[in-house]
């Protein structure tokens, strides 16, 4: 996902301005790009009258505007809580500002005020992030999140090694990116791995799978002890994790368990 796309968190301002005698105005926000996508977590506004020195201006009890932005909200009078699943806009968000005082002859200035996490696609990416895919990653919790760029971390480094023998890159002909392995002939499997190997690339996790099926390895599998193996999965996890990733460590004694019980062994 992170390596389609970035999610920036945001909190995004739109002014519009509606003169006196205007009964409404419109604007436009563009996000920077015809398929970046701004969820919007909440909308809110500030607005005031101001006087211009119109002829005739006069101070009289204000009613509230009324407001649209793009299809989430339609000429409303009052900001809604945030919302439980955020909403996309693709593109530019419309905005519409209604001057319910229009009587008073005075400027009207509003001032909208977006939460929402700016999803902007990456250059060059042969599978563009749907919109699915995109919630999905906005409402998985932190921990799922850390545990995904991880291993995306990984497949990074697998397809590097496969532009690096000629093959291409791996995320273009398996999207599904370290999964694709197992699509692989085997020996084409050795071939990739072995090559990381001898020259220091592959995550220490994989290096096993480098040596290739024997009896030897399979017996040791069968006859780790889950303490160290829990050990040196920590140790190479944290070798191999990029800077900018940090787990908790209680995290990752739940990930190295998982990993431990579906069969990881360091050989």
């Amino acid at each position: 996902m992170l390596n389609r796309a970035t999610f920036d968190d945001k909190q995004v301002r739109h002014k519009i301005i509606v003169q006196p005698f205007q009964y409404e105005n419109a604007g436009v926000l563009d996000l920077g790009g015809m398929n970046n996508v701004l969820w919007i977590k909440h909308i809110k506004w500030l607005y005031e009258y101001k006087d211009v020195q119109v002829p005739n201006a006069v101070k009289t009890p204000v009613k509230p505007i009324r407001v649209t932005v793009a299809d989430i909200l339609q000429d409303e009078d009052r900001a809604y809580p945030p919302f439980s699943r955020p909403k996309p806009v693709v593109g530019k968000v419309p905005f519409k500002v209604i001057n319910t005082n229009i009587e008073n002859n005075h400027q009207l200035i509003v001032t909208f005020l977006i939460d929402g996490i700016l999803v902007t696609p990456k250059e060059g990416s042969f599978d563009p992030v749907t919109l699915k895919e995109m919630m999905a990653w906005i409402m998985m919790g932190s921990e799922e999140q850390g545990r995904l760029a991880m291993a995306e971390a990984v497949t990074d480094k697998l397809d590097a090694k496969f532009a690096q023998l000629g093959l291409g890159s791996l995320r273009e002909k398996f999207p599904s990116g370290l999964g694709a392995l197992n699509a692989l002939p085997v020996p084409m499997q050795t071939i990739v791995l072995q090559a990381m190997a001898q020259n220091g690339e592959l995550p220490p996790a994989l290096m096993g799978m480098a040596q290739g099926p024997s009896n030897n390895t399979l017996q040791l599998a069968m006859d780790a002890d889950p303490a160290k193996e829990t050990s040196a999965f920590i140790g190479d996890l944290i070798a191999t994790c990029p800077d900018e990733i940090s787990i908790p460590k209680k995290e990752l004694q739940e990930i190295a368990g998982a990993m431990i019980e579906r069969g990881w062994r360091k050989v």
